[in-house]
């Protein structure tokens, strides 16, 4: 689906507990629906100047476990060169989550369960996030049992780390934990980033 060079996500979902009903993708540019064109400058994409097309993905599935609940999550990563991008793929996210979800009203408050959660390459406080800070809560901050401080990108040195990775949530579900999980999987690091760990309950 997506040309060479474009930086994918996956989304993976328990088929035990979800029954999935529709699947699907945007770009982060303009326009959604089609893929960027590298600029003139041989280096860069669309009129956002992302480093690399970059995507969102999506998943609808019903709760098995919780009949007649759905779920909307959504996964994406963020450019990591273009402040502008990062700005315009928070408005353009939560543009589309409400166009595919069907919702007019707050988000916070949605009768369907909403999570967006991806590297976005920007810190919680930065103004890139605040249109999402307003729009969805952060697992982060929320959960009664969370690691506020500890960063999620590690860089596989432990330096130049910061807390890029990020979990919002909106709609009829609880936050119970946030965790970075910094175990040991046999080696020191599986990643450059920390697996991040939100567990919720449907309301």
């Amino acid at each position: 689906i997506l040309d060479e060079g474009a930086e994918s996500v996956l989304v993976l979902y328990r088929k035990d507990r979800f029954t999935l009903k529709e699947k699907g993708f945007f770009w982060l540019a303009d326009p959604y629906d089609t893929c960027p064109e590298l600029n003139e400058d041989g280096w860069s994409y669309s009129s956002w100047n992302s480093r690399f097309p970059r995507t969102c993905v999506w998943i609808e599935a019903e709760d098995i476990w919780h009949p007649g609940q759905t779920v909307w999550f959504f996964a994406t990563h963020y450019d990591n060169v273009s402040s502008y991008a990062r700005t315009r793929s928070s408005s353009l996210i939560l543009e589309r989550i409400r166009s595919l979800a069907g919702i007019e009203g707050d988000l916070k408050e949605a009768g369907v369960t909403l999570i967006l959660t991806g590297d976005f390459n920007s810190d919680l406080n930065s103004s890139e996030l605040s249109v999402i800070r307003l729009a969805l809560d952060d697992a982060r901050t929320q959960s009664p049992v969370t690691e506020p401080s500890q960063n999620t990108f590690n860089n596989f040195t432990e330096t130049g780390v910061s807390i890029v990775d990020h979990v919002f949530y909106g709609g009829n579900i609880s936050p119970l934990q946030y965790d970075v999980v910094t175990g040991d999987y046999g080696v020191k690091y599986i990643s450059d980033h920390w697996p991040v760990l939100f567990l919720s309950s449907c309301e």
